[in-house]
């Protein structure tokens, strides 16, 4: 599942400027990590577990943060 997650956003950056990019294998751990959490909320207690629309909305407004005070980070 890595490595079709991987390459799937390999091929959403293909065309963004490296220095904007984030590394794509960091980015599925990611999305793998937050998404094994929410299971695991769920599994605990259901009626806990954010919407999912009030995940992507989230996920959006601190992305455009984010932005406000981007200052890229040299790759390791």
């Amino acid at each position: 599942m890595r490595t079709a997650l991987t390459s799937g956003i390999e091929r959403l950056l293909a065309h963004q400027p490296e220095s904007l990019s984030p590394d794509p294998q960091a980015a599925a751990s990611l999305v793998m990590a937050t998404v094994d959490g929410l299971i695991i909320q769920w599994l605990l207690d259901p009626q806990q577990v954010p919407s999912g629309q009030l995940i992507a909305d989230t996920l959006q407004r601190t992305a455009k943060l984010a932005t406000v005070n981007f200052r890229p980070i040299s790759r390791v």
